[in-house]
């Protein structure tokens, strides 16, 4: 069995795919849709969020306001993770709408505090955030530690360990298996496989292998090719790396 711990889109009509998918709710309609798809699919479950960067339309509706929807979305069964949601200091492209750095800040705290009412762990964004991001984890941990897993983690081993003190999961994607990866793969190495998790952030991030084959939309099923990498960078079986991370899913995310 392999999870594919975070997917913006889930495979259809009996595709391969991975045994279980976790499908991102990280705006207000998309929490919908993932609440949707996952009640109306065995192997899908979902998550319900605010992404850093706000979106239009939905920028027109106070981020309070979003908030509440957002956790009575997340009472539903099948939602298992509240994010994504996080820090992102870049520029987006529209429909994308940036919000400011203490925005950012505040919707992420907001939803930390969400996560710890419903009991759920958190889904972390973060891009050239990582300074800020560490910062408001470790204040926020002090006071009433949650589970929480970065998302997308490509960082040095340096911020690894970082976070790994912090209590964080690692969720790796195909990114592993780029050739500019250096720092990414190092830490790897050194991060135990009981703190990872995977993940294809698909329709994004193709496995360098597929992507070489021709395959221009990534899917759950290239999860696979990102246990591959990770075990050929630890030098242990494929099937280790897929049980254990499988393992570490179902207990992170209370998988049933």
């Amino acid at each position: 069995m392999i999870v594919d711990t975070h997917t913006h889109s889930i495979s259809e009509n009996n595709e391969e795919r991975a045994d279980i998918e976790i499908l991102i709710g990280h705006t207000l309609s998309e929490a919908k849709n993932a609440v949707e798809k996952a009640n109306s699919n065995d192997h899908v479950f979902a998550t319900c969020g605010l992404y850093p960067h706000d979106v239009i339309p939905e920028n027109e509706i106070p981020d309070g306001e979003k908030l509440k929807l957002i956790k009575e979305l997340a009472r539903s069964k099948k939602v298992v993770a509240i994010g994504e949601c996080g820090l992102d200091y870049t520029n987006p492209h529209l429909p994308e709408i940036k919000r400011s750095k203490d925005a950012q800040a505040s919707l992420f705290i907001s939803q930390i505090e969400i996560s710890r009412e419903l009991n759920l762990p958190i889904i972390i964004h973060s891009r050239q955030g990582t300074e800020d991001l560490l910062d408001i984890l470790g204040r926020e941990m002090g006071r009433a530690p949650f589970p929480a897993v970065w998302h997308c983690f490509c960082e040095n081993y340096e911020t690894a360990k970082k976070a790994l003190d912090l209590g964080l999961m690692l969720s790796i994607t195909g990114i592993v298996t780029y050739p500019n990866a250096g720092d990414l793969r190092d830490a790897i190495k050194r991060i135990p496989l009981e703190k990872i998790m995977l993940e294809t952030d698909s329709p994004y991030l193709i496995p360098i292998s597929a992507k070489k084959a021709g395959v221009k939309v990534n899917s759950s099923k290239y999860v696979k090719l990102v246990a591959q990498e990770i075990a050929e960078i630890k030098g242990i079986s494929t099937k280790e790396v897929e049980d254990r991370t499988t393992k570490n899913a179902f207990a992170f995310f209370k998988l049933k």
